[in-house]
């Protein structure tokens, strides 16, 4: 498959935006996003796009603002973590006084 040169204008330069086809990847980060194991590129979606094209180490293929939903989700875990380890010891000074 060949893919077309993005615009260096427009709102999006999404994997569909580029003309993929037959498997071929937007970019060479975009290879772990079926598995979720890629990361957005912060980039893309900016006035210019992302400058490395199919060379971004990042994902293409991920839609506009998954990279924030990420991190919110991964504050939220961290947040639960603490708690829970907060209210262990707690729970561990309570038991042993």
């Amino acid at each position: 498959a060949v893919l077309a040169t993005p615009p260096l204008t427009g709102p999006s330069r999404r994997g569909e935006d580029f003309g993929v086809e037959g498997g071929a990847l937007p970019s060479a980060g975009s290879a772990g996003h079926e598995a979720r194991t890629c990361k957005p590129c912060a980039f893309l979606d900016s006035r210019k796009g992302c400058v490395a094209g199919r060379n971004c180490t990042y994902c293409h293929l991920c839609d506009q603002g998954e990279r924030k939903r990420r991190q919110k989700e991964k504050r939220k875990m961290y947040s639960a973590s603490k708690t829970w380890q907060q209210a262990t010891r707690k729970s561990m000074l309570f038991a042993g006084a």
